[in-house]
């Protein structure tokens, strides 16, 4: 008698996950071009937002070579939600990546950017409040005003915080390096959170993303080289800085930065401006320039990401528009990395932005 085979097999396992909140172990396995991670899918008015299931930091550790896709969205800004400006959205970032057996890989899913809400001291006095900073280094709104949304990104060689720009730090104990600018493939910047200005004009956060970013009203944009400046008169915000948006104006009605590989600047309340804030800029592994710290990885590594690019989403101070760049992506989805506020493009008005996400497509075994 023949006996036959079973002819199902199970796929490979490629990686190792390990969540930096829970310490939960999973593992990702070989489907030819299937989505293998996904983390950030969820808009954050419906889902649960606690760090660690919506938004924060996850170790990829590959058992094999293997090559994937990998795409990014920057989160949201927040917002008052029901007057004002609306926030600026996240950017997207995308490229091809060679995941290296036994290298650690960190993913960061930045968190969307809330509401600031006020509070009276006995006086009937507004306490000169600003709300904490987004995972992702987004900056938070003085209060009225909507924070920035995180920057998302993908880091080489890196090891967890169980932090980052948002949440304490730890120690890394490892000899491998935290997640920043000189371990950094991809990062899609966060968008820049909205002022309660009384007409909205200048209430609108910027956009995320891209190489230069976009900004709020009267403010210089964050870059590759820098953070973006903030209008340096009345209750100023801070300028952005490396992975951190600067925090809006503490006087009243401000939006934080944008967490990015620069921070986009804090709105800043001037007279009758209550003024929204930029958004964080974009970043890709430089193909022909030392002057990055992240260089070393493409000296060492030339081929580990490919076909990489940046994008800016549209918000700008006049516009209210609080979409996501890469809107049009065959694999976007939820309103990922929409920025909160009163706006007819987006339904239902809300203060806090949307998530960021990061999606990991595998494209086969092997480094080449």
């Amino acid at each position: 008698m023949t006996i036959r085979r079973d002819q199902t097999t199970r796929a490979e396992s490629v990686a190792t996950v390990v969540n930096s909140a829970t310490g939960d172990v999973d593992l990702l396995y070989a489907e030819d071009n299937a989505i293998i991670f996904d983390k950030g899918t969820g808009s954050s008015w419906i889902d649960d937002q606690g760090y660690g299931v919506n938004y924060g930091e996850w170790m990829v550790v590959p058992t094999v070579d293997f090559k994937a896709q990998v795409k990014i969205w920057g989160a949201g800004g927040g917002a008052h939600g029901s007057t004002g400006g609306a926030a600026g959205g996240g950017g997207h970032t995308y490229g091809d990546v060679r995941f290296l057996k036994g290298v650690p890989y960190v993913v960061w899913v930045g968190e969307g950017g809330f509401y600031s809400f006020h509070s009276y001291n006995t006086n009937g006095g507004r306490y000169l409040y600003r709300s904490n900073s987004t995972f992702g280094g987004g900056g938070g709104g003085g209060h009225n005003g909507g924070g920035g949304g995180g920057l998302s990104g993908l880091f080489f060689q890196a090891a967890p915080t169980n932090g980052g720009p948002g949440h304490g730090f730890q120690a890394v104990s490892s000899t491998f390096r935290s997640p920043g600018q000189s371990t950094a493939l991809l990062i899609a910047g966060g968008g820049g959170g909205a002022g309660h200005h009384s007409t909205g004009q200048h209430g609108q956060g910027g956009g995320g993303g891209g190489e230069v970013a976009n900004h709020g009203h009267a403010q210089a944009q964050a870059n590759q080289h820098a953070g973006g400046h903030r209008w340096d008169t009345g209750s100023a915000g801070q300028i952005g800085w490396q992975f951190q948006g600067g925090f809006g104006g503490a006087s009243s009605y401000t939006g934080g930065g944008g967490g990015g590989w620069y921070g986009g600047p804090g709105g800043t309340h001037h007279s009758s401006h209550h003024n929204g804030g930029g958004g964080g800029s974009g970043h890709v592994l430089p193909n022909t320039t030392g002057e990055r710290p992240n260089y070393w990885i493409k000296e060492q590594y030339p081929n580990i990401v490919l076909n990489a690019a940046t994008t800016t989403a549209p918000g700008v101070h006049q516009n209210h528009n609080p979409a996501a760049a890469g809107t049009s992506d065959v694999d976007y989805v939820n309103y990922v990395g929409y920025g909160a506020g009163n706006s007819t493009t987006f339904t239902p008005s809300t203060n806090r932005g949307n998530n960021g996400r990061v999606m990991i497509r595998f494209r086969g075994i092997g480094g080449e």
